[in-house]
């Protein structure tokens, strides 16, 4: 537990002048909380002495007084410590997701996004009730029980021995318990992880859950999962059912030993009124300490449950890093494109994607890449993102290694439009202006009309300002992807990725994109990976891949001349193309 807690140390030292304050506070409470029994014992035996109205008063005054003021420093203490847990939690948060987009693809084939979001969440909020009540309450309640046994000690020590009886037992009930509760709250979480992920994958593909007419078997899956967090969550019930009543059965056993004990000894003089008042004082003040100690086990488990989870994202370090990370200055680049022997595989694969890849593309050239499905232009593209990082060679811009270069002048350069478009539920111009924030309204149209989206946009009744469902789901396939071709383009990127980015249109409409993206690929390098000849036949070269090898190299017409694979692709198209007009 210490060493989960450790990961919490610097968030509490970045708050430590706060913390000193409400720790004041707590500390003045405590000695108030720890005082007013005192004062009932003094009061008590005085006015069995000698009792008048004018004595009572003072100390009724004296009483109200201390209640007051104790009143006034558990409102800071409060306000500090736990406002200070609203602003770690707030760190931690933040901290948490920046993790999160740093993180390769690679982490995210091994997370799935609902166990992502539930430790984003009620996670977090476990951590945050321990570093606020569960450490503003243990330490209030060791002030105060070891005040109360100090003053009861010197008060009556034997009377004291014989309260304390039932401590160990106590602390044995809490530990055997604490275990218990820690282990079946992280099942709890990690039910509600997977309940969640199921709930995401199927609200994120619901089209697909419907078309197939599946809906019964994802309530039969979500139901299970369901039960499992109930059966779970009602063993974390039962664990408290048993620990709360066990605890208020020891502490009643404190009162009674009291009465007993306490009462013989005002009845043989050995103890004085005002000091019996004063012990059954003691054990009201105590009762909630004891109990409440049981809920703050919880928390304390609870918490560093969570926080055992949360480390686990928060200890990882990204696979795919650059120098200057966190330095801003933007690093211009030309352009510069090559690949030296490159090999890549995939994590669980022993075939590699893509197989000693050499290829040198010039600053303002637009080269092709086709191929059938499983070829590796689509690896060719993560690798220039640096979506990944080849096993084997190097991927160079500029003539440097891109794992040399820091990654936002990287990702400022590049403009990368993948073969899965997503867009945000936000409104088109949001989308398109993504790339680059603050852009004009005149320069949103203009991507949108490279793009050929502009038209079908302007006749929305919303137009710009129109706002997509998830993932665009009011969009077309093929206007999501122009969409996309149009905030890559707002970037105004050094090098661009087309990847597939026109095949959920047509041919036509497919070319009519290109030759209006021909005025801005003149100025950038452009990697146009595409599996339509038509398209390919417009760049300055041409690339044809298969099974992650170079199999083919040059110009259209140089390649339909030489009768080798991209003529056997040109001619099954033309065929296809052939058919449809039939």
């Amino acid at each position: 537990m210490i060493s989960t807690l450790r990961s919490l140390f610097p968030y509490l030292i970045r708050y430590r002048w706060r913390f000193a304050a409400g720790f004041a506070a707590l500390v003045a409470k405590s000695v108030l909380t720890v005082g007013i029994p005192i004062a009932i014992k003094l009061s008590i035996d005085e006015l069995d002495a000698d009792f008048e109205l004018a004595v009572l008063g003072q100390w009724v005054g004296l009483l109200l007084a201390i209640a007051l003021i104790k009143g006034v420093f558990q409102y800071w203490m409060r306000w500090i410590l736990i406002g200070i847990s609203r602003d770690i939690e707030y760190d931690l948060r933040k901290d948490f997701f920046a993790s999160l987009l740093s993180f390769s693809q690679r982490f995210y084939h091994s997370y799935r996004t609902g166990d992502l979001m539930s430790r984003a969440t009620s996670d977090m909020e476990a951590v945050r009730l321990l570093v606020g009540p569960g450490i503003m309450y243990t330490a209030d309640f060791a002030l105060i029980f070891l005040g109360v046994l100090a003053v009861m000690s010197l008060t009556d020590w034997r009377l004291t021995c014989w309260i304390f009886i039932p401590i160990p037992v106590i602390s044995f009930t809490v530990s055997f318990y604490g275990k218990r509760i820690h282990d079946c709250f992280q099942r709890v979480q990690e039910c509600m992880g997977e309940m969640s992920s199921t709930v995401q994958e199927q609200l994120s593909n619901i089209r697909i859950v419907r078309a197939f007419a599946k809906q019964k078997i994802g309530r039969e899956r979500f139901s299970a999962q369901n039960d499992q967090v109930v059966a779970e969550n009602v063993k974390l019930i039962r664990l408290w059912g048993r620990f709360y009543p066990l605890l208020e059965v020891l502490i009643g056993l404190t009162y009674v030993i009291v009465m007993w004990l306490g009462g013989r000894r005002v009845l043989d003089g050995s103890m004085t009124l005002g000091s019996f008042a004063m012990f059954m004082s003691y054990m009201t003040v105590l009762t909630w300490p004891l109990i409440g100690f049981g809920w703050v086990v919880n928390l304390v488990q609870r918490g560093t449950a969570s926080l055992a989870r949360l480390d686990e994202i928060l200890k990882q370090r990204p696979e795919i890093y650059g120098p200057g990370e966190l330095d801003d200055e933007f690093t211009a680049v030309r352009g510069d494109l090559a690949f030296e022997h490159v090999t890549y595989a995939y994590p669980g694969s022993t075939d590699p994607a893509v197989s000693d890849i050499n290829l040198v593309i010039p600053a303002g050239q637009t080269v092709a890449i086709l191929g059938p499905t499983g070829s590796g232009k689509t690896t060719l593209a993560n690798l220039v993102a640096r979506l990944y990082d080849p096993r084997e060679g190097r991927v160079l811009i500029d003539g440097g290694d891109v794992r040399e270069l820091p990654l936002r002048s990287l990702r400022h350069a590049l403009g990368f439009v993948p073969q899965d478009t997503f867009l945000f539920g936000r409104s088109i111009r949001d989308n398109i202006a993504f790339g680059a924030l603050g852009s004009e309204e005149w320069e949103i149209a203009e991507a949108a009309e490279i793009a050929q989206i502009a038209a079908e946009v302007d006749s929305f009744p919303d137009r710009y300002e129109t706002v997509l469902g998830e993932r665009g789901v009011n969009l077309s396939g093929g206007q999501r992807q122009r969409v996309s071709i149009a905030r890559a383009l707002r970037a105004n990127p050094r090098i661009l990725v087309l990847d597939d980015a026109a095949s959920s249109v047509d041919a036509e409409t497919e070319g009519q994109i290109l030759r209006n993206l021909e005025s801005v690929m003149r100025n950038r390098t452009t990697l146009l990976i595409t599996h339509r000849v038509s398209a390919a036949r417009l760049a300055d070269r041409i690339i044809v891949l298969e099974s992650g090898r170079i199999v083919e190299e040059g110009l259209h017409g140089d390649l339909l001349a030489a009768r080798g694979r991209y003529w056997d692709l040109s001619r099954k198209q033309q065929l296809e193309e052939e058919l449809e007009i039939v």
